[in-house]
């Protein structure tokens, strides 16, 4: 008798409970996924200091297993200390929206702020500020997009490689945001100086930006906080001018993607005009 004499029969009975099993282990799996992804902070943070590795995998699966039935932590309501108008506040409101967080907003006026610069939330004096349900508070846009993805499940834990993608990505925007409000800022701004920046830094840096989208943005990971800054100030530069997205095919796909998103194409309608100083208002750009 050869090899195959000595397979034992099969036997749909044992098939059978073996593949019932493995549903169950795997259901199993899915279920303590899930419960870990939006567990408390305390003992989400006991459980990772104990079993970090276990911790990761749990939470990958947690995430990708919640993020298409927009199933996030128990987050909210928060409110959002900022002026009326987009600003640094924009990416913050879009990432609330499209968790589906409960929200709301100060709307500070230039005339309202100076009687509440000084509450003593504001570390630095300024806003945006987050203030959370039970009291805790936080400054700085990008600390806040961080604390916000770290509750909802946009926070680009997806390996050391996607990390490191939406740093460089949010460092890259921030710096493309402070050219820009450089000249938006200045109530004396011409046409003509906007479109040497358009033409000039903007197209430059839009440029790197292709190439890096392109080349490392990891595939298959959902929206993060990095990806609504980023998104943000696109659309300010396309409201100076609308081809700016023209022969960057990476950037216009990235840019229609997030737009498509259901709870951002409700958002978009809703949302502040883009400030424009006076000086910009009569006549206009290319």
């Amino acid at each position: 008798p050869g090899p195959l004499s000595q397979i034992p029969p099969y036997n749909a009975n044992m098939a059978r409970s073996q593949g019932f099993g493995l549903v169950s282990v795997l259901v199993i799996l899915l279920g303590v996924s899930v419960a870990l992804f939006h567990a408390d902070e305390s003992f989400q943070a006991h459980f990772i200091s104990v079993h970090p590795d276990v911790a990761r995998v749990l939470h990958y699966i947690g995430a990708a297993v919640s993020a298409p039935f927009a199933v996030h932590r128990s987050y909210g309501p928060v409110t959002l200390h900022y002026f009326k108008g987009r600003g640094r506040g924009e990416p913050i409101r879009m990432m609330l929206e499209d968790a589906g967080v409960m929200w709301n907003q100060t709307d500070f006026t230039k005339d309202t702020w100076p009687a509440h610069k000084y509450d003593p939330r504001y570390t630095f004096k300024q806003v945006p500020a987050l203030v959370e349900a039970d009291g805790y508070s936080l400054v700085q846009s990008q600390a806040i997009l961080r604390r916000i993805a770290s509750r909802t499940g946009y926070d680009c834990a997806f390996g050391a490689k996607a990390a490191d993608f939406c740093e460089v990505l949010a460092g890259g925007s921030e710096d493309l945001h402070k050219k820009r409000a450089k000249l938006i800022y200045d109530p004396t701004v011409t046409w003509a100086n906007m479109n040497e920046f358009l033409d000039g830094d903007a197209a430059t840096m839009l440029g790197y930006f292709e190439a890096f989208v392109k080349e490392q943005r990891p595939a298959g990971v959902g929206a993060t906080w990095a990806d609504f800054l980023f998104w943000a100030e696109l659309d300010e530069l396309l409201g100076l001018r609308k081809n700016m997205l023209d022969g960057l095919p990476t950037l216009r796909a990235f840019y229609d993607e997030i737009a498509a998103r259901p709870r951002i194409a409700k958002w978009l309608p809703r949302r502040e005009p883009a400030y424009l100083p006076e000086s910009l208002k009569e006549g206009a750009g290319k």
